[in-house]
């Protein structure tokens, strides 16, 4: 549904510009909304009975949960997912407006990038998720190890090797 969206949005320059110009609004909701929303699972603030559904203090355990607050919660991680989005959109329109090596550089590596993530996370993960150490650390090997790894296997494979260059549909560099 967000692809069809994303063209939508991309087809016309106005919506853009209104994106551009509401976008601190949507990341004041989106704020706003992240809070109520992390708060709503786990009552760091408000304990509303039926709605908050994982007991910190009780390692985690899930409580019963209210099916109509949940309907409200399920709606609401739709408006913030859509607020994120329009919201991050409107910061790259207003700070990524400019041309510079990074942004071509990064603009280049964003396909490779996007077919080898799933398959280097899966690898890393596999070996990380058997460590005894908390969920915390275990994300954040992954998340740091997947990202060196990817960026590796770019900078020394596809980005030098012109058949993968051409594979990963990027332009043909004469000379390296």
């Amino acid at each position: 549904m967000f692809f069809s969206y994303g063209y939508l949005i991309f087809s016309n320059t106005k919506i853009g510009e209104t994106i551009k110009k509401y976008s601190p609004i949507y990341l004041a909701v989106t704020i706003i909304l992240t809070a109520l929303f992390l708060d709503s699972l786990f009552g760091f603030i408000l304990k509303i009975p039926g709605l908050t559904r994982h007991d910190l203090r009780n390692d985690g355990a899930l409580l019963p949960l209210n099916q109509s607050l949940w309907v409200a919660v399920q709606a609401s991680r739709g408006l913030l997912a859509w607020c994120w989005i329009i919201g991050l959109l409107g910061l790259g329109h207003r700070f990524l407006n400019f041309n510079k090596k990074f942004l071509a550089y990064a603009n280049e590596e964003v396909l490779p990038f996007y077919v080898l993530h799933h398959t280097v996370i899966y690898i890393i993960g596999y070996y990380v998720i058997q460590r005894s150490s908390d969920i915390g650390s275990k994300f954040i090997i992954i998340a740091i190890a997947s990202f060196t790894m990817i960026m590796a296997i770019y900078e020394i494979l596809i980005r030098r090797i012109k058949l993968l260059r051409f594979l990963f549909r990027m332009k043909l560099i004469k000379s390296m």
